[in-house]
């Protein structure tokens, strides 16, 4: 699917999504309109590498769909994009129960840069995407000038064009179970980032509610619960309190209030749990 088609364009998080037998059917041309349509600031080094990258990518699935039969309910997602970051994975293949992210690269073989970052992508998907959360994700990158490489690095993989389509089925084997279907991965609320603790502390200040993050969400929940007996302690003693962490990397120095309640955040100090200090009572 092209993001023009969906009812919601704007909000559309992909350049191109379908399962694999729409994805070797279709001209690599509509493809890559697809991709210029959805990326609007493309460059022509970006538009070069789409025209040689979309029959390769073709190409590896049209082998699992010729080997496999579960092939078929295999999802492709080009130029995914992060919400809240802008961030684009090249690919993000679904097959059964694992998600694949790739990353292809002109070259014979990849750079330290290259290898950190689609691990970063698995990692931010695995730990904030809710159809991601107990599923494998893998993070390959695809050196698209090798041939017959298929190795790891640093938990990341390592992969030739040639030996993609190996390398997935390994790993849809690996992983097992069902795959997340496309329209539940690409819903505009499945990837939850985690908030900054400021962010949290105003979410929780205006609407005493905070947004669901999914991984994070246990390691986040005794510093939100104890900011939100700092905040009720502040209203029901209309007194401000200093609240600080040393656990969440946060931009330096910040600090907000709002009636009887004020954050403040440093990066220079660490620890687990946030503390209060009470300030001055808010009439003054």
């Amino acid at each position: 699917m092209r993001a023009d088609e969906c009812d919601d364009a704007a909000r559309w998080p992909a350049g191109w999504s379908s399962e694999f037998p729409e994805f070797c059917e279709a001209k690599p041309i509509r493809i890559r309109g697809a991709l210029e349509d959805f990326v609007r600031d493309y460059s022509p080094e970006q538009a070069a590498a789409w025209r040689e990258e979309i029959p390769l990518l073709q190409r590896e699935a049209g082998e699992l769909l010729d080997r496999r039969e579960k092939a078929t309910g295999y999802g492709a997602i080009l130029e995914y994009r992060l919400p809240y970051d802008e961030r684009r994975p090249d690919v993000v293949v679904l097959a059964e129960g694992a998600v694949v992210v790739l990353e292809l690269k002109g070259k014979e073989s990849p750079s330290r840069a290259d290898l950190d970052q689609v691990a970063a992508y698995a990692r931010d998907l695995r730990a904030y995407h809710r159809e991601c959360h107990e599923r494998k994700v893998t993070a390959v990158v695809v050196p698209t000038r090798s041939v017959g490489i298929a190795c790891e690095e640093d938990d990341v993989h390592i992969v030739a064009p040639d030996r993609l389509d190996e390398v997935v089925g390994a790993l849809a084997d690996e992983a097992g179970g069902p795959g997340p279907e496309l329209t539940r991965f690409l819903d505009s609320n499945a990837y939850c980032p985690l908030p900054t603790l400021v962010e949290a502390a105003r979410e929780l200040f205006e609407s005493r509610t905070v947004r669901e993050v999914w991984k994070a969400k246990a390691s986040t929940d005794p510093a939100v619960k104890a900011i939100r007996s700092i905040a009720y302690e502040a209203a029901r003693t209309s007194t401000r309190h200093l609240v600080s962490s040393r656990e969440y990397p946060v931009p330096a120095r910040l600090s907000w209030g709002c009636g009887p309640f004020t954050i403040a955040c440093s990066t220079n100090s660490r620890c687990r749990a946030p503390a209060s200090v009470p300030r001055s009572p808010a009439s003054t």
